[in-house]
């Protein structure tokens, strides 16, 4: 069912499905139990739906400059990105990855801040790739030369993550074009009908409505 579609169920008995004002907050508030919901079910499961998952690919990095380390280095960062609502294994995110035209693409591993300034002193590891989390942004250590990054999470607002990917479609679920080069923007989002209203699995759905009519009834008894 789409957002849309909850919406439209949960104005109908107030006759607001043309009110603007509260179709937005019925959204935000919508988003929020989307939110809870997940995280509740993952943390009694310790399962990830793979259909929740979206990929963002070819997000551009800068170059800051920055002195975690001790000293006034050089690093890439994003812009702030939507937050990740599920840790695996302690990390923000499931998968953080370089996005290179020619498809040969590697896995960036994930080091705590705290971690930052013994990387150095790591034996056969020192010169590795790695990206931390800072202020809602990926900050990527020991490379200069990485343009763009294919990021894949839950994220607490999957309708941020599509605005900030921009030009570029979020892959939801099991993607097959993570690789393909960044020009091509043919991926179809499964999580987002035509309109790009977003999906929310009936599940989902089924306790999002029933919150709502949770709070109606206790409205009506006060």
């Amino acid at each position: 069912m789409s957002i849309e579609d909850l919406i439209n169920v949960i104005a109908l008995p107030y006759e607001k499905e043309g009110d603007l004002t509260f179709r937005e907050i019925t959204k935000s508030k919508i988003l929020s139990l989307y939110s809870i919901f997940i995280k509740r079910e993952y943390d009694k499961s310790r399962i990830i739906n793979q259909s929740l998952i979206q990929t963002i690919k070819c997000v551009k990095l800068n170059k800051v400059s920055s002195n975690d380390c001790g000293d006034d280095i050089l690093i890439l960062e994003t812009d702030s990105l939507p937050k990740p609502l599920v840790l695996i294994k302690n990390s923000p995110f499931l998968n953080v990855s370089t996005s290179l035209k020619n498809g040969n693409n590697v896995n960036i591993g994930f080091i705590r801040q705290e971690e930052i300034e013994y990387i150095k002193n790591r034996k056969f590891t020192s010169s590795f790739v790695y990206y931390y989390y800072d202020n809602d942004k990926i900050r990527i250590l020991n490379s200069n030369s990485i343009e763009t990054i294919s990021i894949r999470s839950i994220f607490d607002n999957p309708i941020l993550a599509k605005e900030f990917s921009k030009e570029q479609s979020v892959c939801c679920g099991d993607c097959q074009s993570v690789d393909s080069d960044c020009s091509n923007n043919n991926e179809v989002s499964n999580c987002f009908d035509k309109s790009n209203n977003f999906q929310i699995d009936n599940f989902i759905s089924g306790l999002i409505l029933s919150s709502f009519n949770d709070n109606n009834k206790q409205e009506s008894n006060q």
